[in-house]
């Protein structure tokens, strides 16, 4: 979102157009022919700073891409997209995620799955948050501070864990099945 697009190597070695850009939702999508931003680099020192220095940024963003690629797990790969794209998931064919994140559907499939699971954990901790609570309610002394230290662990490990899953499973759904379980 926001981001410019446009081939290097059209745009400094000359080659010819050798890549599509497919949009995967409506938006603004603005043109400009390669010979007239030539003249506008020629013609305005600025333009031509913000010019190298947006290639700059696309060298980096390429190289950290290729790195992560080379060196972190999918796993690492998909948390990394999700954080700097929360909704993207909601946006974005499965397929396409999976390509950029240079992972099959099927591993995509199981980093997904696993944040389910975390979720129906989730659900169940909340089972032991209500039961602990109940007996606070029933007991009196030291065992009534023992369940009131069980209901607190247990409702903030059901949050946490709740937070960690949100980030990458839609807010809705997965706040009607942790529900549904607590």
């Amino acid at each position: 979102e926001g981001d410019l697009i446009f081939p290097l190597q059209t745009l400094f070695a000359g080659l010819g157009e050798y890549a599509t850009v497919e949009l995967l939702e409506d938006c603004v999508l603005y043109e400009i022919d390669l010979e007239r931003l030539q003249d506008l680099y020629q013609s305005d020192i600025h333009i031509a700073n913000w010019g190298r220095r947006y290639a700059e940024c696309a060298c980096i963003k390429s190289e950290k891409l290729f790195i992560a690629r080379q060196f972190k797990t999918s796993l690492e790969r998909y948390r990394e997209l999700i954080n700097e794209y929360p909704d993207i998931i909601q946006r974005v064919q499965l397929g396409i995620i999976a390509s950029y994140l240079g992972i099959s559907q099927v591993n995509l499939s199981r980093i997904r799955v696993m944040n389910w699971f975390l979720l129906v954990v989730s659900g169940c901790i909340e089972l032991v948050f209500t039961f602990c609570l109940n007996k606070v309610s029933k007991t009196v002394g030291f065992e009534k501070g023992l369940w009131c230290i069980g209901t607190a662990s247990a409702i903030a490990l059901s949050l946490y864990i709740m937070t960690k899953v949100l980030k990458t499973l839609p807010i809705g759904t997965a706040y009607a099945v942790w529900t549904g379980i607590g």
